[in-house]
């Protein structure tokens, strides 16, 4: 990547936090924007494919959620081109849900749709690559399966004071099919649900179940929203090897896997591998959380979590806010500026952005 120069989001002007001694504030740090650099590459991918290119990047703590897709709207609706769109995916995953609203969005905007995976692009990502014509991976590209896992407070517990454990989908049917052979060998008066009921409590049972009917419900329709649409057992067969195929969540799915799977999947060329990755080291410091500690019982945090971003525009979430200590409370969040933004291309001076905030 070539030399780059850090440039800011301008703070609020009550960005600053607020002390009894204002005098002895240390200056707030900013995470660097690198508006130019990831313009000049988006320019250059445009180029290099003739699509326009969309990118929808989030920090590995962030998630897909249902906030994100007015925004996306929002960004998407002002694009105003007749080529197709490559968008160029990382996320760890979210709500299904928001990704099946992203989808039709995106697909409502664009004749056809290219997603581009040069890394991680998992569980709820997953399901919104389904509803591509095309989807390149790129050498360290994956996706993963899209079983749900569910955090219930009737969850079982390790201990009686620690948190209910995390239970999935693919747990219970591999104990299923564990307490289902037992019994063919050793005979019970106890049905198999009664052996479950003993250790998983029916409502989580059903949740899970539900859960799972939803994850191959969205993963049939994201693959109905394609150009060459598959039929409805071609649908089911992929649908189901994502849901229930695999033994681990974040088991990645490679290239050849995923042909194999029957996904219209084609290998990322060198140059689009490298410009991605460019993007992806410039994000992973734009989105980086930065803290300036003002005391040890206050501090202030910056952050870019999730970007959207095309050529002239980016729609980003910045975190902005104080953190204090408060005994008997503990830590106490105070001063909150957080919320969608918006950089443009500045006429006056293009290689630094214009900032405003969204209204919907």
């Amino acid at each position: 990547m070539p030399d780059i120069k850090q440039e800011e989001i301008p703070p609020k002007p009550s960005s600053q936090p607020t002390l009894d001694t204002p005098d002895q504030l240390p200056k707030v740090k900013f995470p660097p924007f690198f508006w130019k650099e990831s313009q000049n590459i988006i320019s250059q991918i445009e180029g290099k494919t003739n699509t326009k290119v969309l990118v929808y990047y989030m920090h590995p703590d962030a998630s897909i959620s249902g906030d994100d897709v007015d925004y996306f709207y929002s960004h998407v609706k002002e694009l105003q081109s007749d080529k197709p769109i490559s968008l160029i995916l990382v996320s760890n995953g979210g709500s299904s849900m928001a990704a099946w609203r992203i989808a039709n969005v995106l697909r409502k905007y664009c004749s056809q749709l290219t997603v581009i995976v040069p890394s991680r692009c998992a569980s709820a990502a997953t399901m919104l690559s389904l509803s591509a014509d095309k989807i390149l991976f790129g050498p360290a590209g994956y996706l993963t399966a899209i079983d749900t896992s569910l955090n219930h407070p009737l969850n079982p517990k390790p201990s009686d004071q620690a948190k209910p454990s995390s239970v999935s989908v693919d747990q219970i049917n591999r104990i299923k099919r564990m307490i289902s052979e037992d019994l063919k060998n050793h005979p019970s008066s106890k049905s198999m649900s009664e052996i479950l009921f003993e250790k998983i409590h029916p409502i989580v049972l059903g949740e899970l179940e539900r859960s799972g009917n939803l994850s191959e419900l969205v993963a049939k329709n994201m693959l109905g929203l394609r150009n060459d649409k598959p039929d409805e057992t071609e649908k089911l067969r992929i649908a189901s090897i994502l849901n229930d195929g695999y033994p681990a969540h974040g088991y990645p799915i490679v290239f050849k896997e995923a042909q194999q799977i029957g996904l219209p999947v084609e290998e990322l060329s060198d140059e689009i591998n490298r410009l991605s990755w460019e993007l992806i080291k410039l994000y992973s410091l734009v989105s980086k959380e930065i803290i300036t500690n003002i005391n040890p019982e206050f501090y202030h945090t910056e952050g870019v979590p999730v970007l959207i971003e095309s050529l002239g525009i980016r729609t980003f979430y910045r975190i902005s806010y104080d953190k204090r200590f408060k005994s008997p409370m503990g830590w106490m969040q105070e001063n909150s500026k957080s919320g969608w933004l918006s950089s443009t291309t500045n006429p006056v001076d293009p290689d630094k952005p214009k900032f405003s905030e969204i209204e919907l």
